[in-house]
């Protein structure tokens, strides 16, 4: 068995750019692609649609919760008899 040194030069880099084909879009300030600030604005509205989405979520419960506590609450009688035949038949 014998060891192939390549030597301090090695195989040379993976992914080398060359610099005379980058672009001066760095220095007159252009990003290519999204930056971060509008990443940030994407996550800020993500978020507040998150927060409506919750607080829809909210007002639904409690309006059924004042139903269910009023005993005017009705079911849709299908949708329970599916998800019950579901229930028996999986048995989960």
């Amino acid at each position: 068995m014998s060891i192939n040194y390549i030597g301090s030069s090695g195989l040379g880099q993976i992914g080398h750019i060359k610099a005379t084909g980058m672009s001066s879009s760095k220095e007159s300030g252009a990003v290519d692609g999204p930056g971060f600030s509008s990443m940030l604005k994407a996550a800020d509205q993500s978020a507040k649609a998150e927060e409506s989405a919750a607080a829809e979520r909210a007002a639904k419960v409690a309006a059924l919760k004042q139903q269910v506590e009023a005993g005017a609450y009705q079911p849709d009688l299908k949708q329970v008899a599916s998800s019950l035949a579901y229930f028996l038949l999986e048995g989960e």
